[in-house]
């Protein structure tokens, strides 16, 4: 058990962004705040799940303090595991770092519980708090009353004005903007469409996406542009598990015309994303097929278990809440490297044309612009 120093600093935050910037207020000042209490002798309480709270971890890993961590473990959880990963994710010190868990039943459905009883605890077992940017009569509001009435020194010095979340992520697509040509140049390819993230990268640590987080001034550093630059820096394309069975990482494609994927770029509220952007990688589909892109299997959950072990990787149901037949989905199985792609079959597909320049910085290859105008 790593020793504690005796005071312990709360910084408080209510909801902020979705995606937030450096230039931020609430970060800059959390920043500021954390680095008051370390030198103050402070251990810093925090915890995951929330931006507001990570982005606390992120501070307190680059400024190499002390720090209690609440986390939600299930029961019978590995919490060394947990902990090892979260130390992974944020670069923490283990010697420096020590661990609250708030056991619930599962970490998906009762993720308001552990909200709810983690900012309490913190609260709690605070020394010192530090608000931020606090929503009049919301939930952290009333904690730091609960904290002013059990004569917890709090310090109003890096308080700045809760301006909530302000920004649009809706993206529509004017079908009548629609670059004319470019059904016609990437006829025979498959595409590979990408979209803002709103966490990590695929591959990518906590500590790396926070880091850039606080650097960014006017640009959300993981937009789908700039995920477009690293796939074509990289020269690969992550796969993903989220959202298909049994966990099985795979890089989507779709046989669809731009034209007509246009139509299903659609804000996914449940999500708090786009289902993908006008950003992407061509690859011709001769070649596709070669290097092992299979068009997927759809059908319904129970026929899952008719088809072969080698073919349930490209099974897609076709949906009870959601029908996905119109993305006429392709797959490939694991990461793909694109030094497997010969210059000829491959092409970059940007939302605009005055973001081709850019991407030619990295990527000499063709750039296709997906709107015709600015």
């Amino acid at each position: 058990m790593p020793a504690i120093s005796r005071k312990k600093a709360a910084v408080l935050n209510s909801r902020q962004n979705l995606r937030p910037l450096g230039s931020d207020a609430w970060i800059k000042n959390t920043g500021s705040a954390i680095r008051h209490a370390v030198d103050d002798g402070c251990t810093i309480l925090t915890s995951i799940g929330m931006n507001t709270w990570e982005i606390v971890l992120y501070f307190v890993s680059a400024y190499n303090a002390r720090v209690v961590t609440y986390i939600p473990v299930e029961k019978g959880a590995d919490s060394g595991k947990i902990k090892y990963a979260i130390c992974t994710q944020f670069e923490l010190n283990n010697e420096l770092t020590d661990w609250r868990f708030i056991e619930i039943n599962n970490v998906k459905k009762d993720k308001h519980f552990f909200q709810q009883k983690r900012d309490e605890a913190i609260v709690n077992e605070a020394d010192i708090i530090y608000p931020i940017s606090v929503r009049r009569n919301g939930n952290m509001e009333r904690l730091l009353e609960t904290g002013r009435n059990k004569k917890i020194a709090i310090r109003d010095n890096f308080r700045t004005e809760y301006s909530g979340s302000d920004r649009k992520y809706k993206i529509k697509i004017d079908p009548e903007r629609i670059n004319p040509n470019i059904d016609k140049l990437l006829k025979y390819y498959l595409i590979h469409w990408t979209r803002t993230s709103n966490t990590a990268w695929p591959g990518e640590t906590k500590y790396e996406f926070y880091r850039d987080i606080v650097h960014s001034r006017a640009v959300y550093p993981r937009n789908a542009l700039e995920t477009l630059k690293k796939i074509l820096t990289d020269r690969k394309v992550i796969a993903s598990s989220r959202h298909y069975r049994k966990n099985v990482p795979a890089v989507a494609f779709s046989s669809l015309a731009p034209s007509e994927a246009s139509s299903l770029m659609k804000w996914r509220a449940r999500y708090r994303e786009m289902s993908f952007e006008p950003y992407g990688i061509a690859i011709k589909r001769e070649l596709a097929k070669r290097i092992g892109i299979r068009r997927v299997i759809y059908g319904h959950a129970k026929e899952f278990h008719n088809l072969k072990v080698e073919e349930r990787p490209y099974f897609q149901s076709t949906g009870t809440k959601g029908f996905w037949l119109p993305e006429n989905e392709y797959r490939f199985i694991g990461d793909l490297d694109l030094n497997l792609i010969p210059a000829e079959s491959l092409a970059a597909i940007a939302r605009r044309p005055d973001e081709i320049a850019a991407i030619k910085q990295i990527y000499d290859g063709q750039v296709i612009s997906f709107l015709s105008g600015l």
